[in-house]
């Protein structure tokens, strides 16, 4: 399910963060995978 904005613009990214632990990672990609957008985890980095 991918949006964009009526001018062909996509969304501003969406920043999650947390202490270790908190499920940020798991909010993050089921997000993306929700809206169609990329994940870019520090996790994986």
């Amino acid at each position: 399910m991918r949006h964009a904005a009526a001018d062909g613009a996509w969304p501003a990214p969406v920043l999650v963060g947390g202490l270790p632990g908190a499920c940020g990672s798991t909010l993050a990609r089921a997000l993306a995978e929700r809206t169609g957008g990329p994940c870019l985890a520090k996790d994986a980095v």
